[in-house]
């Protein structure tokens, strides 16, 4: 009787340790979820932040390209119209050497 007893009382004392062991493992497994939870959002915003990020470069860049092609536009105009003055100035002077020559 001795030996159940003391089986019994054993017995009792590890199923106490079970279900604190149990309980602790539990929160242990309350905490790390709310850790990766808590990762997760911050994660998430994160990658919410680099995706406007990419987004405002993009728009950003095609800015610039539009720029570049409108100063390329505007530089290829200013030659041209420099070219026809050179044109224009060239036959002037053409006319000019004329009118001497007929004078003379």
């Amino acid at each position: 009787k001795h030996r159940v007893r003391e089986i019994d009382n054993r017995t009792f004392s590890l199923q106490a340790q079970i279900k604190e062991l149990q309980e602790s493992l539990r929160l242990c497994q309350d905490t790390i979820v709310h850790r990766l939870d808590s990762q997760m959002v911050l994660l998430q915003g994160s990658a919410s932040f680099q995706l406007e990020s990419c987004g405002s470069l993009r728009d950003i860049e095609g800015g610039l390209v539009g720029k570049s092609s409108s100063i390329v536009s505007m530089a290829e105009e200013e030659k041209q119209e420099e070219q026809h003055e050179e044109v224009v100035e060239q036959e002037r002077k053409k006319k000019e050497e004329r009118k001497k020559d007929k004078e003379e």
